[in-house]
């Protein structure tokens, strides 16, 4: 068990907790609160890590995608020189256009801006 604590907390859901704390157990989060309230709650076998004088906020996710780019495939991303490799994806861009890229979304079922109602 470990016990994050730092000058803030900001919980998806409530208010910020100053001081604050997160209880985490087996890659899960265990309890979320007030320091000294989490610290009686988890008990003294908990490892303190103590982050200081920061906010703590929850991991965000950047789920989402760029249909536009979808008649890429399985195209591979950049290796090496990073350069040769974005000159060479902005000429297949060139070459194969949006309409390609609108034809293998309707292909392939997905939505693309504007089509979630």
């Amino acid at each position: 068990m470990f016990l994050y604590v730092a000058r803030c907390v900001l919980p998806v859901a409530s208010p910020p907790i100053a001081p604050g704390a997160v209880a985490v157990h087996g890659g899960r989060i265990a309890a979320v609160g007030r320091r000294k309230d989490v610290q009686k709650a988890v008990g003294a076998a908990a490892e303190v890590r103590d982050l200081g004088d920061v906010v703590l906020i929850p991991g965000l996710v950047n789920a989402h995608a760029h249909l536009e780019l979808s008649w890429m495939g399985e195209a591979p991303g950049p290796s090496g020189d990073y350069m040769a490799w974005l000159r060479d994806f902005l000429a297949r861009c060139g070459r194969h256009g949006r309409g390609r890229g609108r034809k293998q979304r309707r292909e392939r079922r997905a939505v693309g801006p504007g089509g979630i109602r």
